[in-house]
């Protein structure tokens, strides 16, 4: 994304870059105690966790040799991690910060099986000392867990090209020519017919600036499904088509960014048929005129 538009977004940016910092050595150790719960992981492991960590984008300022570092300093507290367990609670004040550590510490440790019983464990603990709710807790990780779900509510169903966690990041129009099926390829297309909607219904002398466009958030990548300039307003869009629900992550991810959105911008939740309760719930929880619903339907 260009650097206007970044700059453009988010306020107070030095201000969050200097929290950010210290938000990312507390991630990384969540991610550490996950991958060394049985306390007898191997150096391959380890090496494989940092190696993960480097490709998210808010991660990267860290450099890899301290990653490593770091896992080794957790690998001696390891399988309890008494000694630090009280300063993650402390250092990771917002809820939605939590929620994403856990989601991230469980998607590192897992990789492409399932949590074991030993790093399932100490993510439960950490969900606790979160005061995360034991539903919410078991539903951030569900997707590691044996007969872990994709996410998305009962009847609905979740866009690949929006979820957070999915890499490489690639742009709406890379998704689209190369989408995993019929319906992941209606619901992103979805998307372009919605920009000319909204356009043409509500917003008819703006200006598109963007369209598919991802912002870094902590470890994983917010995807603007469309931005826009009007009267001096700068709006971000997330389409959803018929049946489609945000994935788990975008809303903590939302809840994040409407917080950091700079005076004149405001972020819109666009459904073409009837918004997830979850969905609403968010809208709700968040309570901020920087997030609105606008109904096509």
């Amino acid at each position: 994304m260009s650097i206007a538009l970044q700059r453009g977004l988010l306020r107070n940016l030095a201000l969050a870059r200097s929290q950010q910092r210290t938000e990312q050595e507390v991630l990384v150790d969540v991610v550490f105690m996950a991958v060394l719960a049985d306390g007898l992981s191997s150096d391959a492991k380890i090496e494989h966790a940092a190696k993960t960590l480097e490709t998210y984008a808010e991660i990267q300022g860290i450099p890899g040799e301290r990653l490593r570092a770091r896992a080794e300093e957790l690998r001696l507290d390891a399988p309890f991690f008494s000694d630090v367990r009280a300063d993650i609670a402390t250092d990771l004040v917002h809820g939605a910060t939590r929620r994403l550590a856990l989601t991230l510490a469980a998607k590192v440790a897992a990789g492409s099986r399932t949590l074991e019983s030993e790093e399932l464990a100490v993510l439960q603990a950490l969900g606790t000392d979160f005061a995360l709710p034991e539903r919410e807790r078991d539903h951030l990780i569900q997707p590691w867990t044996r007969g872990g779900g994709a996410g998305a509510p009962k009847g609905y169903r979740v866009c690949g090209f929006n979820d957070p966690a999915a890499r490489p990041v690639i742009s709406l129009f890379d998704y689209i020519g190369h989408a995993p099926g019929n319906e992941q390829f209606v619901l992103a297309m979805h998307k372009l017919h919605a920009i000319r909607g909204v356009m043409s219904r509500w917003f008819e002398s703006g200006e598109i600036v963007a369209a598919g466009e991802s912002i870094g958030i902590g470890p994983h990548f917010f995807r603007i499904d469309a931005y826009l300039t009007w009267q001096d307003q700068r709006l971000l869009f997330r389409f959803l088509a018929p049946g489609e629900a945000l994935h788990p992550l975008e809303r903590d991810i939302i809840e994040l960014l409407v917080y950091r959105l700079e005076l004149g911008a405001k972020m819109f939740l666009v459904p073409a048929g009837v918004l997830a309760p979850e969905d609403w719930a968010l809208v709700r929880d968040v309570n901020s005129p920087s997030l609105e619903v606008l109904s096509m339907s």
